[in-house]
């Protein structure tokens, strides 16, 4: 868990997880995902005994702990869920699966959400299978006379039944699962078709033996689960304003893209998308992935003919998140983390390997004396091919390495004087990363806070000696002032004598930004390549020029400032920020036309957004002058 250092989505969980409950649910608001895991996570960070000072290998490794025991945990939940369903030997093939399965193990090492996910999803989906049985096997046993109404004896049984406790347990596991991810709809879509089928049949059934109690007992499952996800929905009402602007926001965005245009045109593109599904299953590659796919379509089958509603279940469970990006209008949807698939899917996987042995068996040996051994032969070799395949899998995901930041980090502190500066990289936030690490955070910054604090700071450098240093995710250009030095996924330049013109330190922040967007897509295709990081290689370029421009702005050289920002929001569409920031601009150098235009696709892309004035007045309020931020308001409502 300590081996590699953290890597940026990691960070952003170590960060903000360690601030108050207050601010965990702030920052969540607009982030993508809900704060349960952040606020659960950052109890550890208040414990007496927690590493104080400076980000080292032991925190890294108490980050990461809550996510090695929620995958070792789901290990347990899937055991028991394949054992309530198909059986001992089903459970037991299914969690050695998932032990081994290179996803599982890669999120069970990741401080994020996702690992915690997975096992909520899976321990719900357990809740749901035992409060369905515990309720069928009352209904199978509950006599035709009874002196009470049908209403009642139903009220009764919920409540003196052990299946009650199961459907609270489920209840609360489901609240839980909203609250950490978003994708947690995509569980309860699926549920609920496993439990509309389940009273589908339990309604055929007693149709067969009293049609007196069709309606009500074949549907008392149904009814149930639905009370159950009407309390999950209102225990989720503080976060459906969230959950709403969200949404509104990816429609909006898909929308700007093209969405995914005619969704029978687009049905190939979502087949491929079972692709990253089938990779969780062993990490290695497409052929691998599809042998594990051909065990879930054969356990399908199996289950059919043993439990139809879990195979409808079974097929929803894989089925909807490959039919998000439609849903969803956003083709974006392809790229989400699939591991909460895992165990239902490895259940199927292990029901396709017992079938295949059972017809293996049938063609092989008619010698009843002999089946039992012959069977059990047959039936463990297979599982012991796939599991190794896996096990291969495990290795590729171990020699999988993060960004080094820690491992930068600690060598400029060990080179770089505390008169240095430190210009960190254009993309999201590397000025964070590197300052998680660096013992000086103060002194990293990245370009355009550099230009910002200029001429004071090239003065406090030559009167010191100070040098500025560059630490990027790019690989910077080859100069002979400095000496590159690479990290895994960071680049250090070292640099050999100082720099004190302002102009100068400009161009170079100017130039190390340009050089970032030139480099992002053959960047994002790497870092996608090496299996940690999945850029958006549009985001990266867009970023990159967005820092060029505001390096540029900030010492009011707007008209170099306005061709990067025009290629900024050229290289993503749809960013509203980017458009306001292209508008204020064209405003600078008196190009009302322009700035009207990008004012104008601002607040399409933003419609909550107030505009220039009112971007000022909060910034006002932000910087504690509330008397000039309050006239600002009233100005602008006058």
């Amino acid at each position: 868990l300590a081996a590699d250092s953290l890597w940026g989505d990691e960070i952003f969980s170590a960060i903000f997880a360690a601030k108050s409950p207050a601010e965990v649910i702030a920052f969540t608001a607009s982030d993508i995902h809900p704060p349960l895991y952040y606020l659960l996570v950052g109890v550890m960070s208040r414990i007496p005994l927690w590493p104080q000072g400076t980000p080292s290998a032991a925190s890294d490794w108490l980050w990461r702990w809550p996510s090695a025991l929620a995958g070792v945990l789901t290990v347990a939940v899937t055991c028991r869920l394949g054992q309530t369903l198909f059986g001992r030997q089903v459970g037991l093939m299914a969690a050695l699966l998932l032990a081994v399965a290179p996803v599982a193990i890669k999120y069970g090492q990741e401080a994020r959400m996702h690992a915690l996910f997975m096992f909520l999803s899976a321990l719900s989906t357990l809740f749901l299978a035992l409060a369905l049985r515990r309720q069928g096997d009352t209904e199978k046993v509950r006599g035709k006379v009874t002196p009470f109404p049908p209403l009642l004896v139903w009220l009764r049984n919920r409540f003196a039944s052990l299946s009650s406790t199961f459907w609270i347990a489920y209840t609360l596991v489901t609240i839980a699962n909203l609250y950490t991810m978003y994708f947690a709809f995509i569980i309860i879509a699926a549920q609920g078709a496993w439990v509309l089928a389940e009273s589908y049949q339990r309604s055929a059934v007693s149709g067969q033996q009293d049609s007196s109690f069709v309606t009500f007992r074949g549907h008392s499952s149904f009814v149930t689960w639905s009370a159950t996800i009407l309390i999950a929905i209102l225990a989720y009402l503080p976060w459906w304003p969230t959950l709403i602007k969200l949404l509104a926001f990816r429609a909006k965005v898909g929308a700007v893209e093209g969405g995914v245009g005619n969704p029978l045109a687009f049905l190939p593109k979502v087949v491929l998308a079972i692709g990253p599904v089938l990779n969780l299953s062993n990490g290695l590659f497409g052929g691998v992935a599809w042998l594990f796919f051909a065990l879930y379509l054969i356990g399908l089958g199996v289950a059919w003919r043993r439990d139809r509603p879990f195979a409808i279940f079974g097929a929803a469970w894989l089925a909807i998140p490959a039919l998000l990006p439609i849903l969803l209008g956003d083709s974006r949807a392809l790229h989400l983390r699939y591991a909460f698939v895992l165990p239902v899917y490895l259940i199927f996987v292990s029901l396709g390997l017992e079938g295949i042995a059972a017809l293996l068996y049938r063609q092989m040996t008619n010698d009843k004396r002999q089946g039992t051994k012959t069977l059990f032969t047959i039936h463990y070799s297979l599982f012991t091919v796939f599991l190794f395949l896996s096990l291969f899998g495990v290795w590729i995901v171990y020699n999988q390495p993060k960004p080094d930041w820690r491992g930068a980090a600690n060598f400029v502190a060990e080179q770089a004087g505390p008169e240095d500066v430190i210009l960190a990289g254009p993309l999201w936030d590397d000025t964070r990363f590197f300052s998680y690490y660096y013992p000086c955070p103060d002194r990293v910054m990245p370009p355009p806070s550099l230009a910002f604090r200029l001429p004071g700071i090239a003065a406090e450098m030559a009167a010191t000696g100070g040098k500025v240093w560059l630490v990027s995710r790019h690989q910077p250009k080859a100069d002979e002032d400095y000496l590159r030095r690479q990290f895994y996924g960071v680049w250090v330049m070292e640099p050999l004598q100082g720099e004190y013109d302002p102009v100068q330190l400009v161009n170079i922040g100017a130039e190390f930004c340009k050089r970032a967007a030139r480099q992002a897509e053959d960047w994002a295709a790497a870092m996608e390549a090496d299996g940690v990081l999945n850029p958006d290689p549009r985001s990266s370029k867009a970023t990159a020029y967005l820092c060029q421009g505001d390096t540029y702005a900030v010492v009011g050289d707007y008209e170099r400032a306005l061709k990067p920002y025009q290629k900024m929001v050229k290289a993503f569409p749809g960013w509203a920020d980017g458009y306001a920031t292209l508008a204020k601009t064209c405003l600078a150098v008196d190009n009302v036309p322009s700035a009207v235009e990008a004012f104008q696709l601002a607040v399409q892309y933003n419609p909550n957004w107030q505009g220039v004035s009112a971007d000022h007045a909060a910034q006002l309020a932000t910087e504690g002058r509330l008397d000039d931020a309050a006239a600002l308001y009233r100005k602008i409502v006058d």
